[in-house]
């Protein structure tokens, strides 16, 4: 009994969608660069400032990114092709896809790895909100309704009155969302505070 391998498992720590530099095909619809034969370079700012570019040339059904892999005298440029697919909405329209260039996956949003841009299963992440825990998890999803309803982030501050122009059932929806959100976590932190005394 004892000794290694037996007990709690610790799980290996993924890195984040949230860490690595995503490319949106949603974002660059609504900003209309998707239109056929546009070309033009996309950035991710940190404190204002550039911290990653690449050029991108959009044709009829894929696009071709061109970007820097590498560091030092091994810097180097590379392109990579990647296919995009329509699909019908049930009430008109279309919507756009990326084909993952590693799986083939369809996904609206491909993250630059190492070398290539891949969807979040083959970069291996997850979300943030997976390596918190349950209580934790609780209180930022209460922090979002609060933020989204315009109230002062954090459970301790008192709950708000409904934005202007917001429709009252979507208010009630949101508080009621709200409450749920804010009674787990305070049921977590008493079980929490009980288990250590």
């Amino acid at each position: 009994m004892g000794g290694f391998g037996s007990g709690r498992q610790f799980k290996r720590y993924r890195r984040t969608t949230s860490s690595m530099y995503k490319l949106d095909i949603r974002n660059l619809n609504k900003s209309g660069l998707l239109t056929p034969w546009s070309v033009f370079d996309w950035t991710w700012s940190k404190d204002g400032k550039v911290v990653a570019q690449i050029n991108v040339r959009a044709s009829e059904d894929r696009i071709l990114l061109t970007y820097p892999v590498g560091s030092g005298d091994d810097l180097r440029t590379q392109q990579l092709s990647v296919q995009i697919e329509r699909t019908t909405c049930n009430l008109g329209g279309n919507r756009s896809w990326f084909k993952c260039p590693a799986c083939n996956r369809r996904v609206a949003i491909l993250y630059w790895g190492t070398r290539l841009f891949t969807c979040r299963h083959c970069n291996d992440l997850v979300y943030a909100s997976q390596h918190e825990s349950r209580i934790f998890r609780a209180i930022s999803r209460a922090d979002k309704v609060r933020e989204r309803l315009g109230w002062e982030p954090g459970l301790a501050n008192p709950m708000g009155n409904k934005p202007k122009g917001m429709h009252w059932r979507t208010f009630e929806n949101l508080t009621a969302k709200y409450e749920q959100m804010a009674s787990m976590s305070y049921g977590s932190i008493s079980r929490m505070l009980g288990a250590t005394r």
